[in-house]
C-alpha cells in the first residue's frame, strides 16, 4: 500500500532555510576577505619601508642641497672678496693688454693716408687716454688752406674725431704751421 508521510509545513514558525548555500557564501566572502587583508597588508608593509626608505634619501638630498648651497654662498663670498683685491691688477693688466694689442703701424699709415702730398708733418704728440683712445698734438706744413681743409675732411673720413685748431703761422719757407689736436678712438 501507498505509504504516506506527512510533510509538515509551517512556514511561521520554522521557515525552511537552505543551510548550504548560506555556509558556502559565508564562508568564501570570510576567505575572500581574509586573503584580500592578508594581501593589502603585505603591501602595506612592504611600500611603508619602502616610502621610509625614500623619505630617508630625500632627507639625504636635502641635507646634501643644503650643503652645496652653504658652498656656493662661501665660494661667492670668497670671489667677491678676490674680486675686490684684485681688481686694480687685473684692470692695469687689461690696459696694458690694450695697449700693447694697439696697432701703432695701422694707426701711423692711415694718418698718412689723409695727408695731402703737398703737406707733411713736423711733429707728433700722441697721449693715451683710455684703453681705446689717443689724443694726438700734430704740427705740420701746409701750403694754403685749401689743404688744411682737404686733410681735416680725409682725418674725419678716417675715424677722427674732435679735430681742434690750436695755432697757426706762417712758416720760413713761406708755408704755414699749423698746431691742431685730433682724437683717435680705435674699434675694440
Amino acid at each position: 500500500m501507498i505509504d504516506q508521510r506527512r510533510v509538515r509545513l509551517n512556514l511561521a514558525t520554522q521557515p525552511v532555510r537552505n543551510r548550504r548555500f548560506f555556509f558556502l557564501a559565508a564562508s568564501l566572502t570570510a576567505a575572500l576577505t581574509l586573503s584580500l587583508s592578508v594581501w593589502g597588508g603585505s603591501l602595506f608593509f612592504k611600500y611603508r619601508g619602502r616610502a621610509s626608505e625614500i623619505g630617508r634619501e630625500v632627507g639625504e638630498m636635502d641635507r646634501q642641497i643644503q650643503s652645496a648651497e652653504t658652498k656656493k654662498i662661501e665660494f661667492q663670498s670668497r670671489i667677491d672678496e678676490l674680486e675686490k683685491t684684485h681688481r686694480r691688477t687685473v684692470d692695469l693688466l687689461n690696459s696694458l693688454i690694450y695697449r700693447k694689442s694697439f696697432s701703432w703701424t695701422d694707426f701711423l699709415s692711415g694718418l698718412e693716408e689723409s695727408l695731402p702730398s703737398s703737406c707733411y708733418i713736423v711733429s707728433l704728440t700722441p697721449t693715451v687716454l683710455g684703453d681705446t683712445k689717443i689724443e694726438l698734438r700734430v704740427r705740420f706744413a701746409h701750403p694754403n688752406v685749401d689743404e688744411l681743409i682737404r686733410w681735416i675732411n680725409n682725418l674725419k673720413s678716417e675715424g677722427f674725431d674732435s679735430i681742434n685748431i690750436r695755432s697757426e703761422r706762417r712758416g720760413d719757407q713761406g708755408n704755414l704751421l699749423t698746431e691742431m689736436s685730433v682724437i683717435y678712438e680705435r674699434a675694440v
